[in-house]
């Protein structure tokens, strides 16, 4: 009779195998590398091949900070040498140096810079004063000496002349025969010509009410300009500069 063949024993049921859900991805973790990403020759960037552009980050006390996307491998750097620029007060355990040491941070490239997380801007240090240049402002003239007092009095002493001659020739001005007035000879052309040279104004009527504040009294009708004016002084005479000091504005003989 045959011989029975011989069946191989049933292999055991294969044991199902549970795939472990993919890790979300981490802020700590370091670009992936492979076909996906490519290292660059800057720090802080890399290629990305899906978007195919060259992708900025950097790492400020565990979290990874996005920088943007750029075109240029050279303006990814920038922005990487321009977060550590801003941020160097959290990164001072980094020594890695700059992409680009020797060049300057473009501020457009500073403000496009993505915000800090919450718990990292807490930790930054107040942002420095703003500093106001110094303006070099233009000298003031100095300020202008205030009158003395009663240098009126000495002034007009200088400018009367002894005859009447001299004073029509320089400053209009002479002492009467008697030398007891002062005798102003055309006071209309005396306001013009010699009052801006000593009292800064050229009014008849200004000069007329200074001679009525020292204590000059008129001799006859002094408001007309076009003919002499005469004044007179007890202590203003021909002769006497020693008096001078007499002669005062009401206020200066009130006590201080």
């Amino acid at each position: 009779p045959p011989s029975p063949v011989a069946w191989p024993a049933p292999s055991p049921p294969p044991t199902a195998v549970t795939a472990s859900p993919p890790s979300p991805p981490s802020l700590t973790a370091d670009p992936p590398t492979g076909a996906t990403y490519r290292a660059s020759r800057f720090a802080g960037c890399c290629w990305d091949a899906r978007i195919r552009k060259w992708r900025a980050n950097i790492q400020v006390k565990g979290y990874r900070i996005p920088l943007g996307d750029f075109d240029d491998e050279a303006d990814a750097a920038r922005a990487y040498d321009a977060a550590r620029t801003k941020w160097k007060a959290l990164m001072k355990s980094v020594k890695v140096p700059l992409n680009f040491p020797n060049s300057g941070i473009d501020e457009k490239t500073l403000a496009a810079l993505p915000p800090l997380p919450a718990s990292l801007r807490s930790e930054l240090p107040p942002p420095p004063r703003r500093q106001v240049p110094n303006v070099v402002l233009a000298a003031r003239p100095p300020p202008r000496p205030s009158p003395e007092k009663g240098a009126f009095p000495r002034e007009l002493f200088a400018l009367v002349a002894d005859d009447v001659d001299a004073a029509l020739s320089n400053n209009l001005v002479a002492w009467s025969r008697d030398g007891q007035r002062v005798v102003f000879l055309e006071p209309q052309a005396f306001a013009e010509k010699v009052c801006p040279r000593v009292w800064n104004h050229n009014k008849w009527a200004s000069l007329t009410k200074q001679l009525n504040i020292y204590g000059f009294r008129a001799c006859g009708d002094a408001r007309n300009a076009t003919e002499p004016a005469s004044y007179e002084h007890e202590y203003f005479k021909k002769g006497r500069a020693d008096l001078l000091s007499k002669v005062k504005r009401p206020s200066q003989d009130k006590p201080a």
